[in-house]
């Protein structure tokens, strides 16, 4: 059987910020307001959260909506606009898909709200590229009841170096951590710096 590789979403295959500049870009033209009144609206609503993965895109559109008295209808359009989402991949994100296709099953293990995370995938074209029996997206990524339900000796990429500390622990996984902010080397977990770098280490 071959060798499944879960990847995580933001920040590993995705540049989730660019999405999010992108993004408030075009909602800025569409209501026509300053950059600074929007931020200020978005402050509003992300600090309303409890964590950045409980970013709900449904909840967001409903807030800037009604913030503004416009259609929400609209602004999911322009939220969900698919250049948003393929010009924020990484730029070697799909030649490495494609190659490692080639040899592993590749699937997902990501945190949030599963609508929002499968639009990511759809929107930047790389849905394809994960079966769908592998393709775990939780609220909380780190908790032992989701967890077991990953398929053992899985390899999992994730840019989350406090998550796979978390995931440590558990011996059934193979873990990589793709740091793409400093060149930092964690001491015990195989370290990378782009999905290039991939074809450097032994999987």
């Amino acid at each position: 059987m071959r060798q499944i590789i879960l990847f995580d979403i933001d920040y590993t295959l995705i540049d989730s910020y660019k999405i999010r500049i992108l993004s408030r870009s075009s909602l800025k033209r569409y209501l026509k307001t300053t950059g600074k009144e929007l931020e200020i609206i978005i402050g509003k609503y992300v600090n309303s959260l409890g964590s950045i993965t409980d970013f709900n895109a449904n909840d967001f559109i409903n807030f800037i909506s009604d913030s503004y008295k416009t259609d929400p209808v609209k602004l999911r359009d322009i939220f969900y606009r698919k250049e948003h989402f393929v010009n924020s991949l990484y730029s070697e994100t799909i030649i490495t898909l494609k190659t490692l296709k080639k040899k592993y099953n590749l699937g997902i293990f990501s945190e949030g709200f599963d609508d929002f995370q499968m639009q990511k995938l759809k929107l930047s074209n790389i849905r394809q590229f994960f079966k769908d029996e592998y393709i775990f997206i939780f609220r909380r990524k780190t908790l032992e009841k989701n967890i077991i339900n990953l398929p053992v000796k899985s390899i999992i990429i994730d840019d989350n170096r406090e998550v796979l500390e978390k995931l440590k622990k558990f011996v059934s996984f193979k873990f990589i951590w793709i740091n793409r902010k400093d060149k930092k080397i964690h001491p015990e977990i195989k370290t990378i710096f782009s999905l290039k770098d991939l074809d450097k280490i032994d999987l």
